[in-house]
């Protein structure tokens, strides 16, 4: 009896262990193409920036040289988090719930009528949930307001989705801020500097607006944003969120 259980348990950690395996197989084959890794065709822009060094938000800010940037990273942001009690945590992509569907959805009802918003969000959502990386979940009054997906590949990693709900807009809580203080703070973990990561690759931008924004914040809005980035290598696991 004792063998079988045995033998029982040992099968189903196997089958256990291959799945995991497979499932991650999957997420990094299929987060290839979301990437606009999958094709040598290079349609966009993307904003991208390289930090080098062992505190990459001191070399950020000391490279930018200004006030205005360094009073939203190291004071307005987390003000504005302390002041609307917003906590925030990492998650796996495919622990994302209908919260995080909900989110999308009402972002993306800034752009689209209800229909085609409906559309756009469920597979926005499918695309997100199945690719690797990491989800850094903010809360607010115990409800998901916004999240971001971090991915990591090669040398370089990449800011890759930012969804935020009505709520979060309309309080002008500087969450993409600090999405992207938090991208430049993930340079500084020790695993990543030891594989060379000291690129950021914020993606391609949807409005003129975005592109002005990220450009005021030192990022090189490029179509030759392969050649600048290095996305040779693996997948690596980004880290967990960090202020």
């Amino acid at each position: 009896m004792t063998f079988w259980v045995g033998a029982v348990s040992a099968a189903c950690v196997v089958f256990a262990t291959i799945k995991l395996r497979s499932c991650f197989s999957f997420s990094s084959s299929f987060s290839l193409i979301p990437l606009g890794l999958s094709t040598k065709r290079v349609k966009k822009h993307h904003a991208v920036l390289e930090i080098d060094g062992d505190d990459p938000l001191d070399v950020y800010l000391r490279d930018v040289k200004s006030r205005s940037i360094s009073s939203t990273l190291l004071k307005q942001v987390p003000k504005a988090l302390k002041q609307h009690n917003v906590t925030v945590k990492s998650i796996s992509p495919h622990q994302m719930s209908f919260e995080h569907f909900l989110v999308i959805y009402e972002h993306e009802r800034n752009n689209y009528a209800v229909l085609k918003a409906l559309l756009v969000s469920i597979a926005r959502f499918l695309v997100a949930r199945s690719m690797v990386g990491v989800i850094d979940e903010y809360t607010c009054d115990g409800r998901v307001c916004c999240w971001a997906q971090t991915i990591v590949k090669g040398a370089t990693l990449r800011a890759m989705w930012f969804y935020q709900n009505r709520q979060a807009r309309n309080s002008k809580l500087f969450l993409w801020f600090d999405t992207l203080k938090s991208s430049i703070l993930r340079l500084g973990d020790g695993t990543l500097q030891e594989k060379g990561v000291k690129f950021i690759d914020l993606g391609p931008s949807q409005s003129a607006g975005a592109v002005a924004v990220k450009t005021k914040f030192g990022f090189n809005n490029s179509l030759e944003w392969r050649e600048i980035c290095d996305y040779e290598g693996e997948f690596l696991q980004p880290p967990q969120y960090s202020r």
